[in-house]
């Protein structure tokens, strides 16, 4: 996730890379430089075959780690998730104390990137990142100290966290006084994006000016894409239009090879055509930033670019389509909710293991000059006791408001979508007909298929009648023979147009309509129906399995939910 996002400063650690522990080979220490010299310069494969090379000296423990170490993070680059995985893990497996404090630091920044782009883990990331960075502060290193301030600052970035403008600000300070052009450059984008979700654009804009000045002087540094697009959301903050869409044209002329940047520009000018009215202009681009996601498998800020789509489309009136879209987006929400909720739980723990870390090293200083050990070891474990319970507390006090923010968002969608299906019925009754779907694209498994789309588009709007308005998943017997009975076709058509429309099979399918009506029913604080009820109400025959996919859309078991409604 933050490849796109965060500039790569591997080369600020080459200085360094260099230093060997004294018991091995001069050729190894030259293979550890050619591979990350190959990384710092995006030429990964031959970073890939430096880090195998590297590999070959089985007798070398060093050398196997410092291997493992390159090859975990080419393979990040070169977007092989497997491999990355396994290398990674075995340099989690051996000893740091082969390698100095500087490569050290890089271990812990691949590592960080590792867990944040693939796991999608940014609290864990976030821990791995200030271990290295507590390792630059001892060995006062402050280019790798910088470093991993701007990655850090980009997961508050991406958490829209702005508690992280004070990390930035200090990673910017020490960039300006190192005068490291690729420093500078890391420094002014975080800086500008914090400032950005601090809504202080009078800071923001020189230090996004001066970032474009100094890039378009220094060609060679080659971040005219980060450049540009920074200038431009300042811009599009300050309303300045037409300043703003000229920097994303830039930014995407140059972002071809950072699709994060490019699809954060087509967001970006989607958004101000929207504002101005100009709706095809809108999806025009938006569409584009999504098609960079589908190509790339980046899944930054397509949330957004899905958002901003089904508002395009209500607009010009299509509202089927900004129905799907809505619910697109609707469900993405709530996968979030899910993963924070997981996240919150690991936050607690990786901040209580930090903070018990700190208290035992200051104990383990104060009973060097102090003969009472006793007593300053009964006073750290109450501190520790008083500092977990208040985090207990404040956990279970995160997780209540993250139950109520669940069934607000389920609220606010189940009303919105009540408001478009009201002005589809009321479409369809002043037009005389049904509203005509738009076009879908054909999938290639289904390209011999005799299914023509005037025919698929007929069969899908019967088909989406009978579930929204005559509710036939809630019988508990329905298949899919009895819905091709009922539209009068054959299985294979409908399993057609069930795969390619919705992307679903016909189970999930049908699920999915009786879980969004379970959630709708329990939703009603004045609803007291019991569970058992309301699972048959549905057309589940299984409480086990209505259980597990209600917790799985919602992020919570049926009572719970229910509780949380009833306490308003």
């Amino acid at each position: 996730m933050l490849k796109g996002l965060i500039i790569p400063l591997i080369c600020l650690f080459l200085p360094l890379l260099g230093q060997s522990a004294g018991d091995n080979s001069h050729e190894i220490d030259k293979l550890w430089e050619r591979g990350y010299l190959a990384l710092s310069q995006g030429r990964y494969l031959e970073a890939r075959d430096a880090g195998l090379g590297l590999l070959d000296y089985h007798s070398s423990p060093r050398s196997q780690l410092l291997g493992h170490i390159i090859l975990g993070q080419a393979y990040l680059r070169l977007n092989n998730e497997e491999e990355c995985y396994r290398h990674i893990r075995q340099a989690q497996q051996s000893d740091l104390e082969l390698i100095p404090d500087s490569v050290k630091c890089t271990f812990y920044n691949g590592l960080g990137l590792y867990t944040v782009n693939l796991e999608k883990d940014n609290y864990k990331g976030l821990e791995y990142y200030f271990k290295g960075l507590e390792i630059a502060k001892k060995s006062h290193n402050r280019r790798l100290y910088a470093l991993l301030l701007n990655n850090i600052v980009g997961v508050y970035f991406l958490q829209k966290d702005p508690s992280g403008l004070g990390y930035a600000r200090e990673c910017y300070q020490i960039a300006k006084e190192s005068g490291d052009p690729v420093l500078l450059v890391a420094g002014s984008v975080m800086c500008t994006d914090m400032y950005m979700l601090n809504r202080d654009f009078k800071a923001a804009l020189p230090i996004a000016q001066g970032l474009v000045t100094m890039v378009n002087s220094k060609p060679e540094l080659k971040f005219h894409a980060e450049a540009y697009q920074a200038l431009g959301e300042v811009y599009a903050g300050m309303n300045q239009y037409d300043k703003a869409i000229d920097c994303f044209n830039h930014a995407l002329t140059y972002g071809d090879e950072n699709e994060s940047i490019a699809m954060r520009a087509c967001l970006g000018r989607g958004r101000i055509h929207f504002q101005q009215g100009e709706y095809d202009l809108a999806l025009s681009s938006l569409q584009r930033g999504l098609r960079i996601s589908d190509q790339t498998n980046a899944q930054l800020f397509r949330k957004e670019l899905i958002q901003a789509m089904s508002e395009c489309h209500e607009k010009k009136g299509n509202l089927r389509e900004a129905l799907r879209l809505y619910q697109q987006y609707s469900q993405a929400q709530d996968s979030i909710y899910n993963s924070d909720r997981e996240k919150i739980l690991q936050e607690t723990r990786a901040r209580f293991d930090l903070e018990r870390q700190e208290n035992l090293l200051q104990a383990q200083a104060l009973t060097l000059k102090n003969s009472r050990t006793w007593l300053i070891s009964l006073v750290i474990i109450m501190i520790v006791v008083i500092a977990a319970s208040i985090w207990l507390m404040m956990l279970y006090r995160r997780k209540n408001r993250l139950y109520r923010a669940i069934v607000q968002q389920n609220k606010q969608s189940i009303a919105t979508e009540d408001e478009l299906k009201r002005t589809i019925q009321n479409l369809r009754q002043s037009q005389g007909k049904p509203l005509s779907d738009a076009d879908e694209p054909t999938d290639t498994k289904y390209a011999a298929s005799s299914l023509s789309d005037e025919k698929a588009q007929s069969i899908t709007r019967r088909m989406e009648t009978l579930m929204i308005d005559e509710r036939v998943y809630s019988d508990t017997l329905f298949t899919q023979e009895k819905l091709a009975s009922l539209l009068q076709t054959n299985r294979s058509y409908l399993s057609q147009i069930i795969n390619e429309r919705y992307g679903m099979n016909f189970t999930q399918w049908v699920n999915n309509y009786r879980i969004q009506d379970a959630i709708r029913i329990l939703s009603d604080p004045k609803c007291n129906t019991p569970l058992k009820a309301v699972c048959t109400e549905v057309g589940f025959s299984s409480m086990t399995t209505f259980y597990a996919l209600f917790k799985k859309a919602t992020g919570m078991t049926p009572s719970a939910y229910r509780s949380v409604v009833s306490k308003g």
